[in-house]
């Protein structure tokens, strides 16, 4: 079950492992986000394709494995103000789940508030403290971590409420290339491995990326990407290193006049169109 259900979650989000500090020190979120101009907000509605026959298909708004809608909204600076999480199968949707952001002069976030609207709402503060270049103090309701950078490293050390512990580590090339992640977990040894490639010295995007859990039966695998000329992917390959099967899945774009994408057709492994997400952008 675990490698049936692993590979889709990896094929789409190509999990870039998150949660680092140090390189949101040296871009700003539209950098990291891939996305060209002076963005001010974007809104995601993400569907699933259900097909009626060989050539009509209907979309559903009971998507799995991420939300089905989204906005962003960011400042003059490319930062993210706020991330708002809505229903879509709502006739009018309300925020579901909102996170707001908090600089300080130097765009250094300190804080960031996240509400669920259940009922009760629930609200969670994280604040951020940053002792010196190398010391970041990371610090919520559910846990605190210290964040130790280097120049190529960072290493997340953290307790849990409940005194749970746990390290991982993040490594970066001389281009601040995230090339490796380990996570420890709460134990001695690696649980597990991340390791990212990059086709030349120039380009920012993944290549590739070698997934390893040791915890798990040192199971494996590989994905593999290939861009367009704006840096998305459009054909994405994985495979086990323990098989010769492999599954190769792409992804189709329309862009508006900035060349940020505002379309995005996906394609499962028998190249059938499975998902189709919308955005809709706009700009100081």
């Amino acid at each position: 079950m675990y490698r049936k259900i692993l590979l889709p979650i990896f094929i789409f989000n190509f999990f870039l492992a998150s949660g680092q500090v140090r390189n949101n020190l040296i871009k700003n979120d539209l950098s990291q986000e891939n996305l060209i101009g002076q963005v001010k907000t974007i809104e995601t509605k993400t569907y699933r394709v259900k097909h009626t026959s060989d050539s009509t298909y209907v979309l559903e708004d009971d998507n799995i494995l991420m939300r089905e809608g989204a906005k962003l909204y960011f400042n003059k600076d490319g930062y993210r103000t706020q991330l708002s999480s809505f229903d879509l199968k709502k006739e009018s949707p309300l925020d579901s789940s909102k996170s707001i952001y908090r600089y300080d002069k130097e765009h250094r976030l300190i804080k960031k508030i996240r509400i669920h609207y259940d009922n009760p709402i629930d609200t969670s503060i994280t604040t951020y403290k940053y002792l010196n270049d190398s010391i970041v103090l990371k610090n919520s309701d559910m846990a605190s971590s210290k964040h130790k950078i280097t120049s190529d490293k960072e290493i997340i050390t953290s307790v849990s409420r409940n005194n749970y512990k746990t390290k991982r580590l993040y490594q970066f090339d001389d281009f601040n290339r995230l090339i490796r992640y380990e996570d420890y977990d709460d134990k001695e040894f690696v649980q597990q491995l991340h390791i990212y490639t990059y086709l030349d010295t120039t380009t920012t995007n993944v290549y590739k990326q070698i997934n390893l859990w040791p915890k798990i039966n040192n199971d494996a695998n590989y994905v593999t990407k290939d861009y367009d000329q704006y840096g998305n992917p459009i054909n994405i390959t994985t495979g086990r290193f323990d098989e010769n099967k492999i599954m190769q899945f792409r992804m189709v774009y329309k862009y508006d006049s900035y060349g940020n994408w505002i379309e995005r057709k996906y394609f499962n492994q028998n190249d059938k169109l499975s998902k189709i997400s919308y955005r809709t952008i706009t700009y100081y």
